[in-house]
Order: C-alpha cells, then sequence, then structure tokens
C-alpha cells in the first residue's frame, strides 16, 4: 500500500486561494500528482478506489485535534485508513473517533440501485458543505502496527435508528475526518475508501483531422480525475509526437494524423449515479476536450468531428476516415432534421411517439387541506405526516403510528394493471383495474371531508378530516367459479398486526383502539372478513349465478379511537359522496379559464390542473 502525503505541497499552493478556489486547485493537483510513486503505487487492479487524492485533505479544529478531507462531490465511504508515522505514537481507540458531515444523507439520498432522472433527482438536496453537522460514525477499529482501519456498522444500529429499512454499511458524505482528544500525532498518510474497484483502460487520442490545410499546435497534457494516469506514449516510433515523464507532449501536425497512447486505470462503479466516475481531460492548445473513461468502455471510440479528434479504446480498429464516413451517414438523421421531411404533427402522433412513463402514484385531496393520500399504481394508499409535523394543527397528535408515513395495501403489486384513468378526464377522482386469476378488480378511489362536502361560499380547514373513499368492483372474467380476494395489511415503521371487528380494521395493541380502514358493501354483497396472519383478508366466492361482488373501504387521514367516530364514517354512503365530490369538483372547473382545442386531451390537461392547484397547498 502507498505512503504519501500532500498536505504540505498542498499548504504551499493553495495559500493564496480562497475556500472554494482552494478545492478546485486540489482538484487539480490530483490530476498532475496522479502518476506520482505515492498514488499509482496504493492502486491496483481490482483494488478499492482510495478517493481522498480527489478531495482537498484538511484540519478544522485548533491544536491539531482533527485531521480529515471535503470533496466536491458526495462519496460513498465505506472505509477508512489512517496511517500515523510512527507507531509508538497512535492514540488509544478510546481517544480517537471517525466523524462525517451530516447534511441531508441518510434521510434525502441519491439512490445506488437504480438510475436517476427527471425532476425528482433534479429537485433533490443532497446537501452542502456548510448546512449539516458533524456525526460520530458508528465504526470498528482494526489497529495494526502504525495504522488504523475504520469499517462502518449498519447507519441504523445507533446513529439513525428510525430508519427501519435502510442499515447501509457505508457513509455518503462531502467531508470526513479523525478527531482526537488531544493534538494528533503525525499522519502520514489518510485514505477513504468506496466500493469502487481499479480497472485497466488503454486508449488512443488522435489529433489533427481538421489539420488538412493550416497547422495546428497540439502541445498539451493528459489529466484524470477519479483516475491514476499510469503511462502515456507515442502511437508509434515512426510519430512526431514528444512525451515527457509529466505526461505531457509536444505535437505540430498539417495534413496527417499524430497522437498518444494511454494506460489509466479508471474507477468501476458499482452504484448507480456514482461520483466516482473517471473523466479523462485532454487539454492541449489547440482543443481541450473530457471524456467519461465508461463511456469509451461502452462505445468503443468516441468521435469528435468538429475538433479533428477521435478517441479508441485498444482493441477498437475504428479509423477516423471510417468514423468521419459513419458520422456523415447519422448527421442528418436528428429529430430537428426529420421535422422537415414528415408530414405535419399532430397531437395524437406526438402522443405516440413519446415514451410511456413509469407507473407512478397519483395525489388525491380536498380544496384547502394539507391532508394528501397518494394512490399507488397497485391499490396501495400511503399518507405522509410530515407537514403535520412541521405545522402542529389539530390533526398533528391525532396521527398514531409510527414513523412519518403509513401505507395501505389490498394485495394487487402481482396483477396486471389494464387500465387508469382519472374521472371526466380532468377530476381528482382516478379509476383502476387489474386482471390476477381470472378475476378483474376495478378500483374508484376520491377523497371527501368527514364532516361533508362544503357548500356554495363555504370551504374547509387545512386540519379538517379527510376521508379516502375506496370501491372494489370485483368480477369474474367469464362464467367459470373462482376465488376474490383482497389482502389488506398496514405498514408504518413495520407491519402492523391487524384486528377486525364488525368491518372495522383497527391496528393491534396500544391503549386505545386505532381504527385503520372500514370496510363495507352497498349491496350486502356475500363475502368474508377476517383476520389472518396479522393481516386481513376478504374472500368473495365468484359462480355464474353470483359473478359480482362490490366491496367499499373508508380509509380516514387521521387515526379514529372513539366509537361515536366509528359511527359517524360508517353513514358515509361511497355513492352519494361520489356524486357530491364530483359535482363539487366540476363547478370549480367549469368556474375557472376554458380553453377549447381540437384536441379533447389538451383541453382535459389544462381542465386537471385547477383540481391540481388547489390541493396542492403546501
Amino acid at each position: 500500500m502507498c505512503k504519501y502525503n500532500r498536505t504540505e505541497l498542498v499548504n504551499q499552493i493553495t495559500s493564496r486561494y480562497t475556500p472554494r478556489n482552494i478545492l478546485l486547485m486540489n482538484i487539480f493537483l490530483a490530476f498532475l500528482i496522479g502518476g506520482l510513486s505515492g498514488v499509482c503505487t496504493a492502486a491496483e487492479d481490482g483494488g478499492f478506489v482510495n478517493v481522498v487524492p480527489f478531495g482537498e485533505l484538511k484540519t478544522w479544529q485548533p491544536q491539531g485535534k482533527d485531521y480529515g478531507v471535503i470533496w466536491e462531490d458526495s462519496r460513498d465511504i465505506f472505509s477508512v485508513v489512517v496511517r500515523f508515522a510512527d507507531s509508538g505514537t497512535i492514540p488509544s481507540q478510546e481517544s480517537i473517533n471517525l466523524q462525517y458531515w451530516q447534511s441531508s444523507w441518510p434521510h434525502r439520498r441519491i439512490p445506488r440501485d437504480r438510475p436517476s432522472g427527471a425532476g425528482g433527482s433534479g429537485w433533490l438536496d443532497v446537501g452542502d458543505w456548510f448546512k449539516g453537522k458533524w456525526v460520530k460514525a458508528d465504526t470498528k477499529l482494526e489497529v495494526k502496527g502504525n495504522t488504523c482501519k475504520f469499517t462502518f456498522n449498519p447507519v441504523n444500529a445507533k446513529e439513525f435508528t428510525g430508519l427501519k429499512n435502510f442499515s447501509a454499511p457505508y457513509r455518503t458524505t462531502l467531508k470526513l475526518r479523525l478527531v482526537a482528544d488531544k493534538s494528533l500525532p503525525s499522519i502520514e498518510s489518510f485514505e477513504a475508501y468506496t466500493d469502487s474497484v481499479w480497472a485497466p483502460l488503454e486508449f488512443e487520442v488522435r489529433w489533427g483531422g481538421t489539420a488538412d490545410k493550416k497547422r495546428q499546435n497540439w502541445d498539451g497534457r493528459l489529466e484524470v480525475f477519479n483516475g491514476i494516469i499510469e503511462q502515456v506514449r507515442q502511437l508509434s516510433t515512426t510519430k512526431s509526437v514528444k512525451v515527457s515523464t509529466d505526461y505531457s507532449w509536444k505535437s505540430q501536425v498539417k495534413g496527417r494524423i499524430d497522437g498518444i497512447r494511454a494506460r489509466i486505470l479508471c474507477a468501476k462503479v458499482k452504484g448507480f449515479n456514482s461520483f466516482d466516475e473517471t473523466i479523462v481531460t485532454v487539454r492541449a492548445k489547440h482543443e481541450t476536450f473530457s471524456f467519461a473513461a465508461s463511456d469509451l468502455e461502452k462505445y468503443g471510440h468516441i468521435f469528435l468531428p468538429d475538433f479533428g479528434v477521435i478517441v479508441r479504446k485498444a482493441g477498437d480498429n475504428t479509423t477516423y476516415r471510417s468514423a468521419m464516413q459513419t458520422w456523415r451517414g447519422n448527421k442528418n438523421k436528428n429529430i430537428y432534421t426529420r421535422i422537415s421531411t414528415v408530414p405535419e404533427q399532430t397531437f395524437t402522433q406526438a402522443w405516440k411517439d413519446t415514451p410511456a412513463k413509469g407507473n407512478h402514484y397519483i395525489p388525491l385531496s380536498f380544496e384547502g387541506s394539507r391532508q394528501h393520500f397518494g394512490v399507488e399504481s397497485d391499490g396501495g394508499v400511503f399518507c405522509h405526516y410530515h407537514w403535520l409535523s412541521r405545522r402542529p394543527g389539530r390533526d398533528t397528535k391525532r396521527c398514531l403510528y409510527e414513523g412519518n408515513t403509513i401505507r395501505y395495501r389490498f394485495g394487487m403489486s402481482g396483477a396486471k394493471l389494464e387500465d387508469r384513468y382519472i374521472v371526466d378526464g380532468c377530476l381528482p377522482m382516478i379509476v383502476s383495474q387489474w386482471q390476477r386469476d381470472g378475476v378483474k378488480y376495478r378500483q374508484t378511489a376520491f377523497v371527501v371531508p368527514f364532516d361533508g362536502v362544503p357548500g356554495a361560499g363555504e370551504r374547509i380547514y387545512a386540519d379538517d378530516t379527510l376521508i379516502l373513499m375506496i370501491r372494489f368492483e370485483i368480477q369474474g372474467v367469464d362464467n367459470s367459479e373462482r376465488e376474490a380476494k383482497l389482502d389488506i395489511d398496514s405498514i408504518a415503521g413495520g407491519t402492523e398486526k391487524l384486528t377486525v371487528d364488525d368491518g372495522l380494521i383497527f391496528a393491534k395493541g396500544g391503549e386505545q383502539k386505532r381504527l385503520r380502514m372500514l370496510v363495507a358493501s352497498p349491496d350486502e354483497s356475500d363475502y368474508s372478513l377476517a383476520a389472518q396472519d396479522g393481516k386481513v383478508v376478504c374472500r368473495a366466492a365468484l359462480t355464474a349465478d353470483n359473478p359480482k361482488r362490490t366491496i367499499d373501504i373508508a380509509i380516514p387521514y387521521i387515526t379514529f379511537t372513539e366509537s361515536k367516530e366509528w359511527i359517524a364514517l360508517r353513514r358515509i354512503r361511497f355513492d352519494e359522496a361520489f356524486g357530491e365530490v364530483r359535482k363539487y369538483w366540476t363547478k370549480r372547473v367549469q368556474d375557472g379559464t376554458q380553453i377549447f382545442t381540437p384536441e379533447p386531451m389538451i383541453n382535459d390537461f389544462y381542465k386537471a390542473h385547477v383540481s391540481h392547484l388547489l390541493i396542492n397547498t403546501e
């Protein structure tokens, strides 16, 4: 393993700069010193990536009581290795600890298990250097000789015990430091490892493709961020480029191709959206450009016709001439050029060309309320407690469940979603349909105020209680005998154990009876409702003589604990509430500005914004 100390070099060079310029300068230094013996010998093919050289070594406390690193982008740190100059001066285990800067992670985090895109990631607050706090990490410490190695226990073991389903053995952070009770002895090296691993990459950079008539000066150098340069050399002994030991070169071209061949170690990232991705920069007098090592791995070569450059991975035989021919054949196939060659665009055609979006929850609420339900594509429902806790009201202390979210599921996750739409094309009332085992399940859902729909000129208060009304219309696809089933469960911090009493479903335990929902039928359908393994299962036998069932469910946003509330909940009739809510929202839409186009979907989209804005009150 390597032994290196950049502190003195960094302090001398960065003494004239602001904090942000210092960090940028240190990243530049990482480019320059990436090939020095100290860093190169630390890395090997297949070894974990030490990301300290791509940040800035730093201290925060006086008297030398800490030592650490700061990065421009957050890193997922799995282990930290500290080497002291003298094994005889290592502090006791009780006197040192590892701390990381906790800004938004782990409550808000960039997903590692899937790609991230669209507005959800673009607006995601991933933290910064200034808003947050230092947190003592829950670690295991191993001491051997002059070396201390820290690894992390699950983040929810001691630090964030409320995160029941997130047991990360790493810490995502922008800053990391070792802290001691007194001045730290001399540190030889400070290393922080992610789960990315080093992998070799050999490639060629060829320039001069646009130097047919005028001489071009391609004097320059190779730089790598999140990577290590191992070698830069001529393409061949017949080429005129002259390469120096600091990975720079001299090259003048006219009417010919010249270039360099390089070998680097790049980071192979294991998680999506990692900031460990290796970026290679060719910084020359004629042109400067950068590319991702992963793109070169994926495509084999990268062609830059405006610069007269081709970058190709070792083993890729694409020439500049063949790349130019391919590019010329494809350059007029972009969407802007295609517009002039196709018939006049229509909304219908544009809609067909739009990629289908993934399944997403639909928010349901009522005008003026802060109580919002989310209805998932599998018919499940969730409620968030977040805003109720930040702005206390009458409803704040009545959400009697663990954590910030409660979810209700009905066992439709394995069913095939056949249709999903909003009532009248624009109202906050949704209809979904699934099919499973020869049975169709049609769900209609909307929200009604517990005290009734307000009349003309009236409004509800933000903390008035809302009820989510759900109707399942169940029918066999043929005349065969089928069993229809709804598996009802509740999750809040963990799966709750449910009991049932005359259609009222309660969360088991606690001093009070906590109602989760009411299950009933408007036509006295033949069905059974029974607690089973902590869930409540609703079953109905479908026959040729009796092929349909209707099940109504009412879910209060807050927790009902009193019998008078349960009785009042029973009085709400689905059909009556559906008609009143539909009438209310239809009038609200009609009272607003109207637009009329030949495309009904555009008209409905505009109308739908009325209810969206009126329920989006946070």
